[in-house]
């Protein structure tokens, strides 16, 4: 009688491990507003970047960092002025911009590859989306680029990870990256 009970021991035992273990639980999403011009849902695991402090600092144009050092989970997101976009090119193109970031950050990794991008919309907002991977000091990273053309601005949505860690939060990457929401009525507000 106890061999019996023994496998069905176990399988609760290991059942009741994985239920207290955070990383096999999936994560709460909270929204995030910034400045009231935009908004993206965050899963509870990411922490603000203090971008005050430039040690902190994961982009300097970033306006809006979350990171996850230990889940290794990142994101950024900027954000350029359409006028001041048409000044420097009359003839602006979102992916024609799109084209010119992902080939900044192909030349900042070594063996990158980068497919073409997916033309789509997020949230009623003209959009195109890709992926890039490659090796940055040591490490095989994993990046998902959004640019989101809205009504005054260009944003550029960027969250990365490592390879390894790439299924463990490509459905968390997705979800930050289609949940972003502009604000029109407030985005005059830096």
């Amino acid at each position: 009688m106890k061999l019996r009970l023994l496998p069905l021991t176990c399988f609760i035992f290991l059942l009741a491990m994985l239920q207290g273990c955070k990383v096999w639980q999936a994560p709460t999403y909270q929204t995030i507003t910034w400045n009231q011009a935009f908004s993206l849902e965050i899963p509870d695991y990411l922490q603000a970047v203090d971008t005050l402090k430039e040690e902190r600092r994961l982009n300097p144009d970033g306006i809006f960092q979350y990171e996850n050092q230990e889940r290794d989970l990142f994101l950024i997101l900027r954000r350029d002025s359409l006028a001041s976009l048409h000044l420097r090119q009359p003839d602006f193109d979102l992916k024609d911009f799109y084209d010119v970031t992902i080939e900044h950050l192909v030349n900042s990794l070594t063996g990158a590859s980068a497919p073409p991008p997916d033309s789509m919309g997020i949230n009623a907002m003209p959009a195109y989306v890709g992926d890039l991977s490659g090796i940055l000091e040591g490490d095989m990273l994993f990046y998902r680029l959004a640019l989101a053309e809205g009504r005054e601005y260009v944003y550029q949505i960027l969250v990365w990870t490592t390879e390894e860690k790439r299924p463990m939060y490509e459905e968390d990457m997705n979800r930050l990256l289609f949940s972003f929401k502009e604000n029109p009525g407030l985005l005059m507000t830096e």
